[in-house]
């Protein structure tokens, strides 16, 4: 076949694929509403604008003095980690990735006044400097701020899990010790499932565990084309947010870089 008649097919094949994306998020997006009944066309909007009136100031400022739009976590993204926090009511929450996320998660717990323990975990102590400075700024406490070393040495299991810690290369060869600290009866929120070198092997990961992987794209699909993807409760546990007594542990994953 000539290389002319490959690179015709180009465009077809990406927009196959982006259809397919949609689809995918479409079908995905309704079995989160059956689920989240939160998350439906009459609650979400309410839900997210109240979210995002709460976040847009913060936001504004650290993409403008921390880190560019296109590294942060998208303002969308963080809207749902708060909805998400707010209806559900975990009582735990490990933030994978310091940053902004850090900052929605300690400001849902005070604006709520909730008992919400939160560890926010990076692996690179400069990021970890940059979100202690932007916390302290913002008037929030910078509690429970560690290394991803401290954290693996760790044996507690959260009741959410946030994972966006470093290149996506980091991201996936940690997933599942992040995995493992999230409770059989909790769920883990994964940013940049648009990234299919990222979404592919970890959907496989995440249902070798026994969890439900749906596209979050209806929710947190942003001006960049990201979005965001959610590993439900394990098979045959019902409540989203009771935590198991003991918790479980994988064998530690190596870190090959930095974020």
């Amino acid at each position: 076949m000539r290389l002319g008649s490959l690179l015709s097919r180009e465009p077809y094949r990406r927009q196959a694929h982006a259809a397919g994306v949609a689809m995918r998020g479409a079908v995905d997006g309704l079995r989160l509403i059956q689920r989240y009944p939160f998350l439906g066309p009459g609650a979400y909007p309410e839900h997210a604008g109240r979210a995002h009136a709460a976040l847009e100031p913060a936001y504004r400022a650290y993409v403008a003095e921390v880190s560019a739009p296109e590294m942060a976590i998208s303002l969308e993204f963080a809207c749902l980690v708060w909805v998400w926090l707010d209806r559900l009511e975990p009582g735990s929450v490990a933030d994978l990735g310091s940053g902004f996320s850090s900052y929605v998660v300690r400001a849902l717990r005070r604006d709520s006044g909730r008992a919400l323990r939160i560890v926010s975990v990076d692996d690179a102590e400069p990021w970890r400097a940059k979100t202690r400075r932007f916390l302290e700024a913002e008037q929030l406490p910078a509690d429970e701020l560690i290394s991803w070393e401290a954290f693996v040495a760790r044996g507690d299991t959260f009741d959410c899990v946030l994972h966006d810690l470093g290149t996506l290369a980091v991201r996936l060869a940690t997933l599942p010790h992040a995995l493992a600290r999230c409770a059989s009866s909790g769920t883990l929120l994964l940013d940049d499932a648009h990234r299919p070198e990222y979404a592919r092997p970890a959907a496989a990961l995440v249902r070798q565990v026994g969890r439900p992987l749906r596209s979050a794209r209806r929710f947190t699909l942003d001006a960049l084309g990201r979005f965001a993807a959610i590993a439900g409760v394990r098979s045959g546990v019902l409540a989203a947010h009771v935590r198991p007594a003991t918790p479980t542990l994988t064998q530690p994953v190596r870190v090959g870089g930095v974020s």
